[in-house]
C-alpha cells in the first residue's frame, strides 16, 4: 500500500479505494438507459457539423472539436459522448492529484481525490454529453496550477488559462478575479499580470468576430429566452453544490437543506484540528475566493442592467470548485487523517446514494421516439410530418430541419392525408387548424410528445390522394425514417 500511496495507512487506503470504486460506479451505473436530452443532442449535432458552430451556437467550437475527434474512433451517438465526458473527468482529476501530490503533499492529494471524485456536481455532470464537466474540471485544475505557479512554466500556465475560457467564456470571470486579487495582494508583478491577462485574447477574438459577422441581435438571440428572478437564481446556485442539473432536477428536484448540510459537514471535516491562528496569518485564499464570488455577482447584475439576463446557474459552475479548493487550502492534513478521509468518503457516498441518485432514469426523447417507431408499424403508408429542432431531426430521423407547420399547411391546403409527430409538443396549433377540414383518425400522447393521424376522406385510410397536386406534394414530402422500432439511434 505504501508503494502505491506513500504515507497512507491500510485503513486510509481502504477508504480511498472505496471512493475510487463508488465514484466510477456512480458515473457508469445506468448510463446507457438515460434518455438523451436537447443539449446533449446539440453536442452531437455540432460535433458532426463543426462548420455550423460559428453561426448557430453560442458556445465556442473547442468542445465540439474534441467531440469530433472522439467520434472518429467511437460510435457516433450521445452515449459515446457521455463516456468521453467521463474519460476527460478521469484524466483531469488524475492530473490535479498528480500536481498536488508533487508540489504540495500526498495527503492533500488524497483528500482532493476523494472530495472531487465523489462530489455530486462532478458525478452528475460527467455523466452528460455536455462541456460543463470539463468546465468544472478546468476550473479546479486552473486554481491548483495557479497555486503552484512558481514551479510551473509561465507558458504552460498561460496555455491552460487561455484554454479554460475557450470551453466556456464565463471562465474569464474567475481568471480575471484571480489576477486582480493577486495584483492587489502584491503577489503578482505588473508584468506578469499583463502577460497572463493576454490569455483572454483567443476567446475575446472569437466572440468579437461573431459580433462583427453576425451582429449583436443574432449573437444575443441565443440567450434571450432566459428569465429568472434574483432569489431563484441565487437559490439555484446553492443547489449547484448538490449536483443540480437539467433535466435531472425536473424529475429529482434537490432540497437546499441536505446541500447545506453536506457543505457544512465537508467544511468541518477538512478544517478539523487546524490552528486558527495560522489561518489568520494568511488571508490570501479567502480574499481570492471573495474576489471570484463578488466578480460573479457584479457581472451577472451588470449584464442584467444592459438587458442581458444570464441567470443560469450552470454558467457559473466554477463557483463549486472555487469553494472546494478554498476548503482544501484550509484543510488540516496531518492530524486525524484516516478519520478525515473516512468521513469524507462515507458522507459523500451517502449523499449520492440517498439524495442525488445520479443513475436515475426518466422519460424523455429517446423513449418517445421508441414508442413512436413501434406505432409506425401499425400505420398505413402516408406522408409523415415531424416537428422538432434541427438536433432532434438529424439525430433521430437523419433529416435536415424543415418548418413542420409549412409542411402541414401545404398538405392541409390540398387535403392530403398525413401523420404528424410533434416531438416537443410545441406545435399544438397545427391540429387546431387542420381539424377544421380533416378527420382525426388517431391520437397518441407520449408525455410531452404528441402524435396525430389526419384524414380528409371518409372511412379507412386509402393512402395518398391521387389528384392534380400529387407531384407537388411528392416534391415536398419528407423522407421516411429507416430506423426500426425499439432500437436506439
Amino acid at each position: 500500500m505504501h508503494n502505491v500511496f506513500p504515507g497512507l495507512s491500510l485503513t486510509g487506503g481502504a477508504f480511498l479505494f472505496s471512493a475510487l470504486f463508488f465514484g466510477l460506479f456512480f458515473r457508469l451505473l445506468g448510463l446507457a438507459d438515460v434518455s438523451a436530452w436537447g443539449d446533449e443532442m446539440a453536442s452531437w449535432y455540432f460535433a458532426m457539423d463543426l462548420g455550423s458552430v460559428f453561426y448557430g451556437e453560442s458556445h465556442t467550437p473547442l468542445y465540439y472539436f474534441l467531440n469530433r475527434i472522439w467520434l472518429s474512433f467511437f460510435p457516433g451517438e450521445v452515449l459515446s459522448l457521455r463516456y468521453f465526458s467521463i474519460f476527460l473527468n478521469v484524466l483531469l482529476t488524475g492530473l490535479m492529484v498528480a500536481l498536488v501530490g508533487r508540489y504540495q503533499s500526498p495527503r492533500r492529494a488524497y483528500l482532493l481525490l476523494v472530495l472531487w471524485w465523489l462530489w455530486p456536481l462532478a458525478v452528475i455532470y460527467s455523466r452528460q454529453a455536455r462541456h460543463y464537466a470539463l468546465y468544472a474540471d478546468l476550473s479546479l485544475l486552473g486554481l491548483i496550477a495557479w497555486s503552484v505557479r512558481d514551479q510551473v512554466k509561465n507558458w504552460h500556465l498561460w496555455s491552460l488559462l487561455s484554454l479554460y475560457p475557450m470551453v466556456h467564456p464565463f471562465a474569464l470571470i474567475p481568471v480575471g478575479s484571480i489576477l486582480a486579487s493577486d495584483l492587489v495582494l502584491r503577489r503578482l508583478r505588473r508584468s506578469d499580470f499583463f502577460f497572463f491577462a493576454t490569455s483572454a485574447l483567443p476567446v475575446c477574438v472569437y466572440y468579437g468576430l461573431r459580433f462583427l459577422n453576425l451582429g449583436q441581435d443574432k449573437v444575443l438571440s441565443n440567450i434571450r429566452w432566459i428569465t429568472s428572478s434574483a432569489d431563484l437564481f441565487y437559490g439555484a446556485m446553492v443547489l449547484l453544490f448538490g449536483g443540480d442539473s437539467f433535466p435531472h432536477k425536473k424529475f429529482y428536484p434537490l432540497s437546499p437543506l441536505p446541500v447545506f448540510l453536506l457543505l457544512l459537514l465537508t467544511s468541518l471535516i477538512l478544517i478539523w484540528g487546524r490552528n486558527l491562528g495560522a489561518l489568520r496569518r494568511d488571508f490570501s485564499p479567502a480574499l481570492r475566493t471573495s474576489f471570484i464570488f463578488v466578480g460573479t455577482v457584479m457581472v451577472v447584475e451588470l449584464l442584467l442592467l444592459l438587458g442581458i439576463d444570464l441567470r443560469i446557474n450552470r454558467y457559473y459552475i466554477y463557483i463549486v470548485p472555487v469553494l472546494l479548493f478554498f476548503l482544501l487550502e484550509l484543510a488540516e492534513v496531518d492530524r486525524f487523517f484516516d478519520i478525515k478521509i473516512g468521513l469524507l468518503t462515507v458522507s459523500l457516498i451517502a449523499f449520492n446514494v440517498t439524495i442525488l441518485r445520479p443513475w436515475g432514469d426518466y422519460e424523455w426523447d429517446d423513449d418517445h421516439v421508441r414508442m413512436f417507431r413501434r406505432l409506425q408499424l401499425q400505420l398505413g403508408s402516408r406522408v409523415l410530418v415531424i416537428c422538432g429542432n434541427s438536433y432532434q431531426l438529424r439525430y433521430y430521423f437523419q433529416r435536415e430541419y424543415e418548418d413542420c407547420s409549412q409542411q402541414a399547411m401545404l398538405l392541409h391546403k390540398y387535403k392530403q392525408d398525413f401523420n404528424l409527430f410533434d416531438l416537443n409538443g410545441n406545435d399544438r396549433y397545427i391540429p387546431i387548424v387542420v381539424l377544421e377540414k380533416a378527420r382525426l383518425e388517431r391520437y397518441e400522447s407520449f408525455n410531452h410528445a404528441l402524435f396525430f393521424s389526419f384524414s380528409y376522406s371518409e372511412g379507412k385510410d386509402h393512402g395518398p390522394a391521387k389528384n392534380s397536386h400529387h407531384r407537388r406534394l411528392e416534391r415536398n414530402r419528407p423522407r421516411h425514417s429507416t430506423f426500426s422500432s425499439g432500437k436506439r439511434p
